[in-house]
């Protein structure tokens, strides 16, 4: 409780310890968050490359893998302590976990990435090298 008498100084080291830190011990929380922030980065790039890779293909196997790979790191959330250590071994857990699901990814989409072009495709290039050739002749 503030009261007028007490210094405010001493009133927020009392309350509000964190505001306080060392160099030291914020590096450490500011280590852990961008740990966190990279892997939310390569989680939702997994995610995204698999429903993209879905939809290019028509697969939508692809597109039901990328559902729990997105939502299973959100829906651990809840479950961090308020300790340092309970953070430090979340966003940890967290990292490895995203790291696990883009290799996921590009294993899963291997043999897409390997099938030759479609006759589509083909006809397309082979259609504008023609139109190609015809414009430098008419040039």
């Amino acid at each position: 409780m503030f009261s007028l008498n007490t210094p405010l100084f001493e009133q927020l080291t009392a309350d509000s310890l964190e505001l306080f830190a060392s160099n030291m011990e914020v590096l450490g929380f500011v280590t852990i968050g961008i740990f966190g922030r990279i892997g939310s980065i390569i989680v939702h790039f997994a995610c995204g490359y698999l429903c993209f890779m879905s939809a290019y293909h028509r697969k939508p196997l692809l597109f039901l893998l990328a559902l729990p790979a997105m939502s299973i790191v959100d829906a651990l959330i809840p479950f961090v302590g308020d300790t340092l250590s309970s953070v430090i071994l979340f966003e940890l857990g967290a990292f490895a976990l995203s790291v696990i699901f883009l290799l996921v990814a590009w294993h899963v989409t291997k043999d897409l990435r390997k099938q030759p072009q479609t006759e589509e495709k083909t006809e397309t290039t082979t259609q504008t090298k023609d139109t190609y050739s015809t414009i430098t002749t008419i040039c």
